[in-house]
Parts: C-alpha cells; sequence; structure tokens
C-alpha cells in the first residue's frame, strides 16, 4: 500500500469507527479515490455513504488533500458480490455458492463454483452442483466472491 493512501486510512479510521463501519478497502487511481465501507450486518445505505463521503472530504480538504489531486472521491459499500478476503467474509458467505479462481494442485488456473461448506486457516471446503467435495489451499486462491444466487439472498445479506 503506498504512502498516501496509508495517510489517507489513519485519516478515516477513526471516523469510521466511531460510526461503527469499518474500511473494507481503498484505492486511489486516475485521480480517483474510492472508498469502500461496511459494518458488521452488511447492510451500508446510501445516507452512511454520503455522510462519510462529506466527512471524509472536509478531513481531506483540512489535510490539503496531502499535496495530491483528487478529482473524485467515491465512497459505497463493497456489494454483495464483493471479493471475499478476510475470515469474517468467509463466514458471511458459508453456506453460499462462490466462485473462485485458483491455482490447482498441477499449477494450472482453475475456476470452480460451489457451496462454501467450511474453511479455517489453510483451506476452504466447497460442495459443487454436482455433489462433489472440493478443497481448496487458501494461499492458492487468486479471488473468491459470492455468486448471486436468489435463494441465497436474505435480509440481512
Amino acid at each position: 500500500m503506498n504512502e498516501v493512501i496509508c495517510k489517507i486510512k489513519d485519516l478515516i479510521l477513526p471516523t469510521l469507527e466511531s460510526k461503527n463501519l469499518y474500511l473494507y478497502d481503498i484505492e486511489y487511481k486516475n485521480n480517483v479515490l474510492r472508498i469502500f465501507i461496511d459494518n458488521q450486518k452488511r447492510n451500508i445505505s446510501l445516507d452512511d455513504c454520503a455522510d462519510i463521503s462529506r466527512e471524509v472530504d472536509n478531513l481531506l480538504e483540512r489535510n490539503n488533500y496531502f499535496n495530491i489531486n483528487i478529482e473524485t472521491l467515491e465512497v459505497s459499500s463493497p456489494g454483495l458480490d464483493r471479493l471475499l478476503k478476510t475470515d469474517e467474509d468467509f463466514l458471511w458467505a458459508k453456506n453460499k455458492t462462490l466462485k473462485i479462481k485458483f491455482l490447482n494442485d498441477i499449477n494450472k488456473k482453475e475456476i470452480i463454483e460451489g457451496k462454501l461448506i467450511s474453511f479455517d486457516n489453510e483451506k476452504l471446503e466447497l460442495v459443487s452442483k454436482k455433489n462433489k467435495k472440493i478443497e481448496i489451499k487458501r494461499n492458492n486462491i487468486e479471488f473468491a466472491r459470492r455468486v448471486m444466487i436468489f435463494s441465497e439472498i436474505k435480509p440481512n445479506d
């Protein structure tokens, strides 16, 4: 993570924490600063995003935007199809269908879909549509995200 992103992160974390929010991700590219926020219930509202956008803009302005050119500030939730990175993300996605790109045992990239049945620090266990059990080492995963299947979406998702 570059130095400017670290400074911005340090600047905004207290504001997010005071509102029981956390920083999911932050990126700065082509003069656009994107901040992805979330909460424990994963139910970020448009008002939450607007409030944080105003507060972050004020914080950045007071710090002279760290001498970088920010033309656009975007604040949003990561969405239901977010990349799954942490144990909390995988816990949220347990018993849901995932799409995972990973390096298989013969060092070839593979993409699979399956329902996440368990996970630990070392691996994920999924069941495919054909009821085949699949085990994937976590350090071989390039990306993992939920597949939006309407019957798996609950009101608190």
